[in-house]
């Protein structure tokens, strides 16, 4: 959501991630918990509605800070391909505009590292521990936290080197 979702509104993000994160209880509580399909989708309705109220705050603080760091060239098809992979651009300001980005992003990561380890690391557990001793079902959550705890480690090196493409044109991987 960091740049697809970069320039809607608030209320946007809010549904977006309220309609996925209610979907995904819906089903979850149907399957897991053999509630019907009207009191599923009222349960992730709600949790819907909550969790999206949340994510479309927090997330508009983050693309404040995002756009106030980037600037109008935020939606930029080549600052965006530029932030995630190839070479360096050769226009200056597309590359500038990359690289803080790229700071950006890696600043809030790192802010955010102190609790989103192991926040993932207990979800994962307990995921885990569930899919063992309640339902295989569980496995699905175990599965996204350890992938969302795999990612939380490695995103702060694959920035680092991005950023480092990008602040010296013409050198480094070609990420």
């Amino acid at each position: 959501m960091r740049t697809w979702l970069a320039d809607a509104p608030r209320w946007v993000v809010s549904v977006v991630a309220g309609a996925i994160f209610g979907v995904g209880m819906a089903a979850s509580q149907h399957f897991q918990q053999g509630s019907s399909w009207q009191a599923s989708l009222a349960y992730g309705a709600v949790l819907g509605v909550v969790f999206g109220f949340v994510m479309g705050w927090v997330s508009d603080r983050q693309r404040q800070r995002l756009r106030a760091a980037v600037g109008p060239l935020l939606t930029d098809a080549r600052v965006r391909r530029a932030v995630r992979r190839g070479p360096a651009p050769e226009d200056p300001e597309v590359r500038q505009a990359a690289l803080r980005s790229v700071e950006q992003q890696l600043a809030q990561t790192r802010r955010q590292r102190g609790w989103v380890l192991p926040v993932f690391a207990v979800f994962c557990g307990l995921y885990l521990y569930l899919a063992v001793t309640d339902s295989a079902w569980w496995w699905l959550a175990g599965a996204f936290f350890a992938g969302m705890f795999l990612l939380s480690l490695l995103l702060p090196r694959w920035l680092t080197r991005r950023r480092a493409v990008l602040a010296s044109p013409g050198q480094g991987p070609l990420s």
